[in-house]
């Protein structure tokens, strides 16, 4: 090894020039790599998001047991909720009958927890505008693919339905769609929200739970009770009943049918709603095995 300062020539290993007594500098030897083999059996730690969700599923069946066990049974705990779902009822009906030329206001009654959209005035003309709108639209964003037959669409189901009596059987299920897309959407809060403003982590999440629950399981409750309770069916369909928030709205479209097409389609009707109450929950299934996919990947 050759003296950088002095140039004397030193053994390989000399620590030091036998010269001038200049230090020499080891270079470090390489990092050593570990094998591929070696990171086999390391666990990554869960991501923030992982730890969301499970703790967030703690919170969700909590939910599920006080609206289901609990909240039925006390009414001063029972009645908040039952006024949230009723005033999601008639903001249903409201946005529906606007979009249609109706222009209403939702009202819900505190006493009895009841609720109806009163409609203010009926403009076919706003159909009109709408249908310009949509046409506006397609033009302007019509070198985008799939545009144009997307504005098409929306023209012709639009037109079809504003113009038809369908509009009426939308508007009277408005309500309980209204109250569907509440559920769906308290849940999915309660599962995957990360922040909040309140600090209170889990008694907001389980506020979600408990007002999505509701929801569904006393719409499920009421419909179910149509299709097994004749007397109540004869009260309902008679319109003494005051129940669940959706007095008349489903006798309003059957008896619409019946008279229009000469057919009995009540219980066919519950049935679709019966069935409309497990898309909330079905779409949520679909979300968590999506995250649960990218969780593996």
């Amino acid at each position: 090894m050759k003296c950088t300062k002095c140039g004397y020539e030193n053994k390989d290993d000399a620590l030091y020039c036998g010269m001038c007594m200049e230090p020499f500098r080891k270079k470090s030897p390489p990092a050593w790599d570990a094998p591929e083999w070696s990171q086999a059996g390391k666990i990554n730690p869960p991501s923030a998001g992982e730890e969301v969700l499970a703790s967030s599923w703690v919170w969700c069946l909590s939910a599920f047991v006080i609206s289901f066990f609990i909240t039925p049974k006390f009414r001063l705990i029972w009645f908040p909720f039952r006024f949230v779902k009723v005033f999601a009822h008639e903001m249903g009906h409201t946005v529906i009958m606007w979009l249609f030329g109706h222009f209403a206001i939702p009202a819900v009654n505190p006493v009895d927890t009841g609720g109806v959209a009163i409609s203010l005035s009926y403009t076919p003309s706003f159909c009109v505008f709408l249908l310009l709108v949509i046409a506006a639209l397609t033009f302007f964003y019509r070198k985008y693919k799939g545009v144009i037959l997307a504005g098409i669409s929306v023209a012709l189901v639009y037109g079809l339905l504003a113009f038809t009596p369908a509009k009426d059987w939308l508007i009277s299920a408005g309500g309980i769609l209204g109250e569907y897309i509440l559920a769906g959407v308290c849940l999915y809060l309660c599962l995957f929200k990360t922040k909040f403003q309140s600090g209170l982590v889990a008694a907001e999440r389980l506020l979600y739970g408990i007002i999505g629950w509701h929801v569904i399981i006393e719409g499920l409750e009421f419909l179910f009770k149509l299709k097994s309770d004749r007397a109540f069916y004869n009260s309902y369909v008679s319109g003494s009943s005051w129940q669940a928030g959706m007095t008349g709205d489903l006798a309003k479209i059957a008896f619409d049918i019946n008279y229009r097409f000469s057919m009995n389609s009540f219980d066919s009707i519950v049935n679709i709603f019966i069935a409309l109450a497990f898309v909330p929950l079905i779409i949520l299934a679909i979300i968590i095995f999506r995250k649960m996919g990218q969780k593996g990947s």
